[in-house]
């Protein structure tokens, strides 16, 4: 296996996820975001975004766990390989496994 950019694969923009993601989906691929929060100090700046830090509040997981769960309700061909350097870590990814957005929860993260 080996990395590839979205604009290498046939038939998508890179600016545009949703064709990628679609592609994947009918070309029964998976994509694997690796470090798909950019690593601990992104998690830190996503704490200051309102959308997020309210739903993280709301659902009593971290704002880690949130981002994940969207990531994931993107598409079922989306498999984040998230980094951890720390037990937490890795119990706050299992954790966003559990998490379930709405739809408008959904739309009020890709706004933010």
């Amino acid at each position: 296996m080996s990395p590839c950019r979205i604009s290498t694969i046939r038939g998508t923009d890179s600016r545009n996820q949703t064709a990628f993601l679609e592609y994947c989906e009918t070309e029964k691929l998976t994509f694997f975001p690796w470090s798909p929060l950019g690593g601990s100090r992104r998690v830190t700046s996503l704490e200051d975004m309102p959308a997020i830090a309210k739903l993280a509040a709301e659902k009593n997981v971290s704002v880690y766990c949130i981002v994940l769960a969207w990531l994931m309700a993107q598409s079922p061909c989306v498999v984040p390989i998230p980094g951890a350097t720390k037990v937490s870590s890795i119990e706050d990814s299992v954790r966003a496994l559990e998490v379930k957005l709405t739809d408008e929860e959904l739309q009020q993260i890709a706004v933010s």
